[in-house]
């Protein structure tokens, strides 16, 4: 989602939280390459006495002081789509005078999802927490979830004490994210008691999330789960920035999450256990599709006048998002090195036309616009203004695309597997002699 601000540059005062937080944006750890960002994580846990342990993958599991067996589960992903290292600027809204980090090289700055990961930090060597508290730090998750699928696969058991999912990976300030596009995350009975709970804190439960590892998480521990808002805002682009106030406003609401829903679901045993149902999943349209060098491609409502959106610029944006999501997974490459959305679309503006009729994508490369004639088809027209290339899309187009046909997720089901046996190189000098998963 693009979201404009008007800010004026400042000076900011380093405190312990804001250092941590800018020394993790400051690791460049693209999908694959986290060795840094892991080293640096462990010699944290370390320094707190802090419990973990790491996989072949490089996942991170750890647990807070707290004794106890019914524990709440915290989740962030270390890795970015960042293509090159973000070098940091700060600046304050004119208005509220919230502190807002970017980057001056127009690059993602990695919110997403660093911003999860410092949320989880403070909470497991914050000392005043009485909940038992658990954590999994994920590598490759924009690489489609990879890491979070092999932790399932591989080392349920490890998190078999977990009664509640916490991940924090939301763009944004006010989103408690109940379904993601593949299953809802949490029982009705639960949503309703998310809503209240969050209503106090000014967030609202929401179902339309996209794509994150509280779903393989939920599914396979058949536990419930949410996708916290992260304080991130235009996430994989690279006018990516954080509000740091929206964040901190996060890590309060997490913390008294995580000691109330502990509290409600010790005392109400029988809601522990959810077996996730399926929500709606974004897709290729098949009644409009045609086979297209192996692929699918999407021709659009041909013939039909366009009409004027009733949806806002930010709802039409991430449906586009969803869009691009979903032609990664059906190309066999979410991933920020050739995907989509991580590489091909970092640095565009989307906007909606003034007659509300079509999305503006401006500065793309030409490799994204041919991504998006591929499976959108001739809807797609081409922009050139000055040495700026981009497209218009009809609203009608990204909107049947997104609701109807074609399961984009059975392809990523076949392919998932063959993610999951790369990306092992990395992480062997972290491992025992006899290549062994381990623990501190």
């Amino acid at each position: 989602m693009k979201t404009k601000i008007k800010e004026t540059k400042t000076k900011v005062k380093m405190t312990k939280q804001l250092k941590l937080l800018t020394r993790l944006y400051r690791f460049f750890s693209p999908s694959g390459q986290e060795a840094q960002v892991i080293d640096y994580i462990t010699g944290l846990f370390r320094d707190n006495g802090i419990e973990y342990r790491i996989d072949r993958q490089g996942n991170l599991y750890a647990a807070n002081h707290v004794p106890g067996a019914a524990r709440i589960l915290l989740n962030a992903h270390m890795d970015t789509v960042a293509h090159q290292p973000a070098k940091l600027a700060y600046a304050r809204l004119k208005k509220s005078g919230d502190l807002i980090i970017r980057s001056s090289n127009k690059t993602v700055i990695g919110g997403d999802d660093k911003n999860g990961v410092w949320v989880v930090l403070n909470m497991l060597m914050d000392k005043s927490i009485n909940t038992p508290l658990s954590a999994l730090l994920c590598v490759r998750e924009e690489a489609g979830l990879v890491g979070s699928q092999y932790a399932v696969e591989h080392h349920a058991d490890w998190m078999a004490d977990a009664l509640f999912c916490m991940t924090i990976d939301r763009r944004g300030n006010d989103e408690i994210i109940t379904h993601n596009c593949d299953i809802q995350l949490s029982s009705d009975d639960m949503i309703d008691w998310l809503s209240n709970h969050g209503s106090t804190f000014g967030l609202h439960t929401s179902p339309n999330g996209s794509i994150s590892d509280v779903s393989n998480i939920a599914e396979h521990l058949h536990i419930n789960g949410v996708n916290l808002c992260a304080g991130y805002y235009n996430a994989h682009m690279g006018t990516e920035y954080t509000n740091y106030n929206h964040l901190k406003s996060t890590l309060r609401y997490a913390k008294e999450l995580a000691k109330d829903i502990h509290a409600h679901l010790t005392a109400n045993p029988q809601r522990v256990v959810y077996v996730p149902e399926p929500a709606w999943k974004p897709s290729v349209a098949s009644t409009y599709g045609t086979a297209y060098g192996g692929a699918f491609s999407f021709g659009g409502v041909a013939g039909k006048p366009l009409k004027s959106t009733a949806l806002t610029s930010d709802e039409v944006i991430d449906m586009f998002w969803e869009v691009l999501d979903d032609i990664e997974l059906l190309e066999g490459d979410w991933s920020p090195g050739g995907g989509a959305s991580h590489h091909e679309f970092s640095a565009a503006d989307l906007r909606l036309s003034k007659s509300r009729k079509s999305l503006k994508v401006m500065g793309m490369t030409e490799a994204g616009a041919d991504i998006l004639y591929q499976y959108l088809g001739t809807d797609v027209l081409d922009i050139v203004k000055g040495k700026t290339r981009g497209v218009s899309i009809p609203v009608d187009t990204i909107v049947h695309y997104r609701e109807q046909g074609l399961d984009a997720y059975e392809a990523y089901e076949r392919t998932k597997g063959a993610h999951r046996e790369t990306g092992i190189d990395d992480y062997k000098s972290m491992l025992d002699d006899d290549g062994k998963d381990y623990q501190y």
